[in-house]
């Protein structure tokens, strides 16, 4: 298929799985209820899916005329998308993250644009990149890993498919899909630490055969984490939810991964070595790191400000990521042991 299909869209139902989203999901769900050229259960609905928080999340949801579904116990992202899916009035649901503030006309641009499935081109990534230094070393990252086609996007709209898959930005941040393909390509692996936004869009597109659409009428702001008491724990489970489906022979960034450990690992043993039995070479051994460091840091950053924030900043966020792909290395042959 070439791309996304198109064809009249009756009711869109609006589901947005969220747990402990008290900061945000007020911001959230003003933006859905006062939608531009259609009503509120009338032409759409929206259904919060509430994941087992232990704070105010619902609270705050029902100052709203949403439904709300709430689980009894935080089971994850597919559950709390599964459970929003099957509990929707439409055949059309829009997933939308609780942290992300969508613009005004965003289901009359879904109406009019009409191709599912269909994922948001423009978070305002450029817009917001001085926000926080955290929005800053995540817009350069993700620019380097990605490349100037496709972040920030250039063309209104972009095909990802096989070719692509692995070089386009993918998330279902906003997510515009049938609710009968939505279930369909759900992963049958539905633990807190399954990478389910890629394996959801791999299993559409290389065992459904149907592309992905990425657009750039789809506009929303994405409220990055900058609290490090929000920051650490999200940051350490994506290192996790990215090795779950990355660390696998064959795919872009298995060989990244495990040449990135070996250096630390040997680093760690090198410090200790040197630390224990020749000291006199530890100045040279930081001096290289220093170095290596140091470029990496400039070919990143656009200008110096880019760079001193890339430079104080990327040390914190590498450790706790890499903390996060350590756990799923552990929790692998910890299941691996007891299979056994």
């Amino acid at each position: 298929m070439a791309d996304g299909s198109s064809k009249m869209v009756s009711f869109i139902s609006v589901v947005i799985p969220v747990y402990n989203g008290q900061s945000t999901i007020a911001q959230c769900l003003e933006a859905l209820i006062r939608q531009e050229s259609v009503e509120l259960n009338v032409d759409y609905e929206v259904v919060v899916v509430d994941d087992g928080s232990i704070d105010s999340t619902v609270q705050i949801a029902e100052n709203y005329p949403v439904r709300i579904v709430s689980l009894k116990k935080n089971g994850g992202r597919i559950i709390a998308r599964k459970t929003g899916a099957e509990a929707a009035r439409g055949d059309n649901i829009l997933f939308v993250d609780s942290r992300v503030i969508v613009e005004p006309d965003l289901l009359s641009q879904i109406l009019k644009i009409n191709k599912s499935p269909m994922i948001a081109g423009d978070l305002k990534a450029k817009e917001t990149k001085y926000n926080s230094i955290f929005h800053t070393v995540f817009y350069l990252i993700r620019k380097k890993i990605y490349g100037k086609k496709y972040f920030p996007q250039q063309d209104v709209e972009l095909i990802i498919d096989q070719e692509n898959f692995s070089k386009a930005p993918k998330g279902t941040t906003i997510l515009y899909i049938e609710k009968k393909l939505f279930l369909a390509i759900l992963p049958g692996k539905t633990d807190k630490n399954t990478n389910d936004d890629t394996r959801i869009f791999h299993k559409l597109i290389f065992e459904k055969k149907i592309n992905l659409v990425r657009h750039k009428g789809i506009r929303a702001e994405y409220k990055q984490r900058t609290e490090l008491s929000h920051l650490v724990p999200w940051l350490f489970q994506r290192g996790t939810l990215f090795a779950d489906f990355y660390f696998k022979p064959g795919r872009r960034f298995f060989l990244f991964v495990l040449f990135g450990f070996a250096a630390v690992i040997l680093a760690v043993f090198l410090l200790v070595f040197l630390a224990g039995h020749s000291p006199q070479y530890l100045f040279p051994f930081f001096s290289v790191v220093f170095a290596v460091y140091f470029f990496l840091a400039l070919y990143v950053s656009e200008n110096i400000r880019d760079f001193l924030t890339f430079f104080c900043v990327v040390p914190l966020i590498f450790t706790i990521f890499c903390a996060g792909i350590v756990r799923y290395l552990f929790l692998m042959v910890f299941r691996r042991s007891v299979s056994q």
